[in-house]
């Protein structure tokens, strides 16, 4: 059997701040750290549709209740990736963070940036919803698995 040349240089943690998403972090951290690579994590911010207060004020020109979200949503999300950025700087891995706006789905920003950066590999977390509920609410690990292009490792 000949002998695989697998690398991993650049790996996508995308993580939505839940106790999940975290478990997938360690393992980030952990495969870093043996293999060299260097880590992004991807948080995806929820958009406001046009429904909802915000969404319609914004639809009627008054952005400002708009942009008061997206900032407190971004400060809240950067509390939580200083944590990873954190544990990753004690285990001698380099990560970055990147928070982006959710324009499609969530699913679709996370492969949409794991193409531009050339990732190989996505690691994320899954709640593990059984098949009745996956169907009905779907999953952003099953629509990240089923149409990427590169390797994916899904935490439970």
């Amino acid at each position: 059997m000949a002998s695989s040349n697998v690398k991993i240089k650049k790996v996508l943690l995308a993580m939505d701040g839940s106790e999940c998403s975290f478990r997938a972090s360690k393992y980030a951290i952990g495969l870093a750290k043996v293999v060299g690579s260097e880590i992004t994590l991807v948080h995806v911010l929820d958009n406001i549709r046009q429904g909802g207060a915000i969404g319609l004020q914004a639809r009627y020109g008054n952005i400002r209740p708009l942009r008061g979200f997206f900032k407190t949503s971004e400060n809240a999300a950067r509390k939580w990736t200083k944590r990873v950025e954190r544990e990753a700087k004690n285990k001698g891995v380099k990560l970055s963070t990147k928070i982006i706006l959710d324009q499609s789905s969530k699913a679709e920003e996370i492969l949409k940036y794991a193409d531009k950066s050339n990732a190989d590999l996505i690691i994320l977390g899954t709640r593990g919803f059984g098949r009745l509920k996956r169907l009905i609410i779907g999953s952003v690990a099953n629509a990240v698995l089923g149409n990427t292009k590169c390797p994916v490792l899904v935490v439970k």
